[in-house]
This record gives structure tokens, sequence and C-alpha cells, in this order.
């Protein structure tokens, strides 16, 4: 499908080999945009596809000018069952019966959805679009979406996780064609920082700061000789990802909401998408993009691994998982420190946690604030997801402000008291 308007044409590629050739000008839109992200690069789509999208179609929707491309929506169309309220918690309804109980409960609602190549599976619920610059994000938004409203076949466009200047402009993008467009009201935050060389960041930080990563390296010390290494290489980092993999069979991760532990090793989904991202990254030719892995052992046995992917000189952080024997000495402190010396030592301009754990909190000096966003498209059933979700978000706003009030009056009364 061709659409022109103005000076740009926008395409939908619904197959992998169509997308593959786009791939070159999809990587030089990724290195000189503002907005460019690992989550919407060429190789973070490929990668995922190939390891999570078995029942999922290609639509990936393309603007370009006369010389360049200048927008890129990454997206993957499924059939799926949603809840009536859109919970986020997963964006694909993939098949891991491991999380089921915990995230799926209540899925009924019939849609056929639109989303970025993201899930909890892959590490990460972020990504949407990619345009040149964010001044230019209303026009060529416009293009790409009045290109996805000739497709009837999709009915919800679902936003993961958008910053807020995003978020912002495709608000204005679909009120200018009368769409539909939700966005959360809460948002949330993922922290990153610039590295700096090591004693000037601790120098910056509280006497208490330093006082922990101290005692975490003495205390991790205790249980071993202190090895670091550092994995960049295609034949490094097989031997890398055969200690990740192992970790996992026996790391923890803390399960949101709830703050209670779950054991979750990493299944053929997930680690054939980590295989797959390496694959991607270990020989790409662009400046300041590649694959690194760091590991903390722990007399001579993995106690930390870490994954991360560079691209254009930043950095995110993609799994890591420790060893509990060793819990008590902190390695993920000692496995943080070294990979921001790594990351000030090798030209690395931003460092992006893709998190917001305590360990994160504890490093991280600046945060970066995402929303949540349902685009609904004009077919009777998007009408009437919208329908729904807006009266079932009418009956909470009306529940949240009953039961302030009745808070108030019970706090009136105890001051009475």
């Amino acid at each position: 499908m061709r659409v022109e308007s103005r000076s740009l044409e926008s395409d939908i590629f619904r197959s992998a080999d169509a997308v593959a050739g786009e791939v070159g000008d999809w990587k030089k839109l990724t290195s000189r945009s503002s907005l460019s992200s690992l989550y919407v690069d060429a190789g973070w789509y490929l990668a995922w596809f190939e390891a999570f999208g078995q029942d999922l179609q290609v639509r990936v929707v393309s603007a370009s000018s006369a010389d360049s491309l200048e927008g890129i929506l990454p997206l993957v169309y499924s059939k799926v069952r949603r809840r009536p309220w859109f919970s986020m918690h997963h964006v694909q309804e993939l098949d891991t019966a491991r999380l089921a109980d915990k995230y799926l409960r209540g899925n009924w609602f019939p849609l056929r959805q639109l989303a970025p190549p993201a899930c909890i599976d892959s590490g990460s619920v972020r990504g949407f679009g990619l345009f040149g610059e964010i001044d230019g994000a209303g026009p060529v938004q416009q293009e790409m979406i009045s290109t996805l409203l000739r497709d009837d076949s999709w009915d919800v466009l679902v936003v993961p996780a958008a910053e807020d200047r995003v978020s912002s402009s495709l608000e204005e993008t679909c009120r200018q064609f009368n769409l539909h467009c939700v966005v959360s009201r809460s948002s949330f935050s993922l922290f990153g920082m610039i590295p700096k060389p090591w004693e000037a960041y601790t120098a910056s930080r509280t006497r208490h700061f330093r006082k922990r990563m101290s005692a975490a390296e003495r205390d991790l010390a205790k249980l071993g000789e202190i090895e670091l290494k550092t994995f960049t290489t295609r034949e490094d980092l097989e031997s890398g990802m055969i200690d990740l993999f192992r970790l996992s069979e026996s790391s923890s991760k803390s399960m949101p909401r709830q703050g209670q532990k779950w054991w979750a090793p990493l299944d053929e989904g997930p680690r054939s998408f980590l295989r797959n991202l390496v694959d991607q990254y270990v020989e790409d030719d662009r400046p300041g993009t590649g694959v690194v892995l760091h590991q903390v052992n722990v007399g001579n046995a993995p106690a930390a691994v870490l994954l991360s992917v560079v691209v254009n000189h930043k950095l995110y952080a993609v799994q890591t998982f420790f060893e509990p024997k060793y819990s008590s000495g902190s390695p993920g402190r000692v496995l943080i420190k070294h990979m921001l010396c790594w990351a000030e030592q090798n030209d690395i301009s931003w460092v992006d946690f893709n998190g917001n754990s305590s360990l994160v909190r504890l490093f991280s000096q600046d945060g970066a604030s995402y929303r949540q966003a349902w685009i609904f498209n004009r077919t009777p059933r998007a009408r009437l997801a919208y329908a729904v979700f807006g009266t079932i978000q009418n009956i909470f706003d009306a529940v949240t402000l009953v039961k302030s009030s009745v808070e108030s009056v019970f706090a009136g009364l105890r001051r009475l008291r």
C-alpha cells in the first residue's frame, strides 16, 4: 500500500522479506534521529520477530521524503483477548505458561491489535515509533496514521511506553483525525545516567552511597576472589551467554506489584531472542554500536551477568541475572560499577538501565517519564471497545472519588475526637 501526501510517501510492509529491504535506510534513520533507541531499531525488531512472531504478522509503516526515510512504526499484528480495562501487563499474548496466572487472568475481550515488538519475555515493553526529529513528528505521524486508517483489519493500536513528548504529539495527531486516543493519566519512570569517571561520580554522591559500595566490594571479596570480565567479540559472547543462561536457572526476579519473589528461568523463546539480538549487533558496522556482556566472577564462578546492547553510543541494559548464593555480597552493585566504568572508558554517552528497581535507583540520578496509550480505529469493534473502556474508567473514577470522600470524612471525625 502506497499513499502520497505533500512531500511524503507512506508504505505498510507486511512481510519480513519486505522489511529486510528497508533495513539500510532504517539504520540510517536511527543514526540521525534524536528519538533513536534500541527498542525502535531494525535489529531489535528482526531479533524479536524471529523469536516471538510465529503467530503474529509483520506490520511496519514507513514515511519517506524524496531523499530519505523520515519515520517508521515497527508494529506487529495479532488477534488477542484483552481485559476490558486494557491492562498492559502483557502487550503480546504469548505462550508463557509460568506467567499466565499472574498476568493473563481476565483477558476475554477479543481484539485485532497492532503493537510494538514488546513483551515481558524480551525484557522491555518500550518502543513505538522513530522519527527524524521531534519537531517533524507531527506531519510524519499524520502520514503514517493516515495510511493505517485505510486498513480496517485492526481495532486498537497499543503503545505500551512512549516518552511524554511523543505521547503529546500522538494525541495531537489523533485529534486531527478525530480518533479516540487514550493516554494513561499516571506515568512511570525508567532510569539512566551519563557515565563519568568513577572517582568523579562517587565524589558527587553521598557519603552513605560510598560506604555501601565499599561494603559491597568488601563483603563479596570475603566469598572468594573477585574477577571482572567484559565480552564484546562473537567468540567471547558465546561463552558469556552460556553463563547467563546457566544463572537464569537459579536466579530470582521481583514480581511487580506484589513484590514477591518468583523463579522464572529463561525458556526457549527468550533464549532465542537474546541469541538473535547478539547476532544482530555483534558485527553491526555503525559507529558506537555493538553488544557487550559484563560478568562478575567470585572464586572462578559466575556471580552476576549483564547483557547490554550499544546503539548510537548509548548503552541499553537488556538482561541481568545473579547467583543467589552470593547475595550477601551484593554482586549487583559490583556489576553495575564494572559496567559504568567500561561505559565511561568506551565513549558511551548515555546508560539506559531499562528499569526502576532499587538497585537501579541506587546508581541513577536521572529518569525519563513514560505513559501508556491506546489508539482506537473506526471499526465497529473498536468503537465498542472504546465505549466499554470509557464506561469502566468512569466507574473506577467514581469509586475512587467516593473512597476519597469517605476517607476524608473519617479523617475529619478522628480529628474531632
